[in-house]
């Protein structure tokens, strides 16, 4: 009797793993709340997963340092962040609440370099900044690309010590 129990339980337990690998295959999408991406040794290399309410895809190097990051803000506005080994942003693209594109980059330590901003009389414009590293990274040079129907004019500010 124990045997054709085993026997039973066995053949139940394939029919069943059959039927839901099956099911699996037949599947054109995999629901989760998410999903890593691990090379041959265990190494998280990719994540896709939920971060406030919205979904976002982070990459990673050797050192589990998140490089790259891809992602919507609460409000369901986009971002893409590029990261140094040290983890801190450097790039940005992204769109502001106003629906305005922006392009960014900062220095290691973070502070904003390079910049684009839309004015009041709707011309793109780029702005950078030199720092004076002496001096706890005070703004020394202000420059800046306007565009105008006229075309493009540059401007400087040059902050006195």
């Amino acid at each position: 009797m124990s045997v054709l129990c085993l026997l039973i339980g066995a053949l139940s337990g394939y029919f069943s793993a059959r039927l839901t690998i099956r099911s699996a295959m037949n599947r054109n999408a995999l629901t989760a709340q998410q999903l890593i991406l691990v090379d041959q040794t265990g190494h998280k290399g990719a994540e896709l997963s939920w971060e406030q309410s919205q979904p976002a895809l982070k990459l990673f190097d050797r050192k589990n340092h998140v490089r790259c990051a891809l992602f919507l803000e609460p409000n369901g506005t986009p971002d893409l962040y590029l990261y140094d080994d040290a983890e801190k942003a450097r790039a940005a693209l992204n769109l502001f609440d106003s629906g305005v594109p922006n392009l960014a980059f900062s220095d290691q330590s973070g502070k904003l370099m390079m910049w684009t901003e839309l004015d009041n009389n709707q011309s793109y414009n780029t702005k950078f900044m030199i720092r004076d590293k002496k001096v706890g990274g005070r703004i020394i040079v202000r420059r800046g690309m306007e565009a105008s129907p006229a075309g493009i004019h540059t401007s400087e500010d040059v902050q006195r010590k």
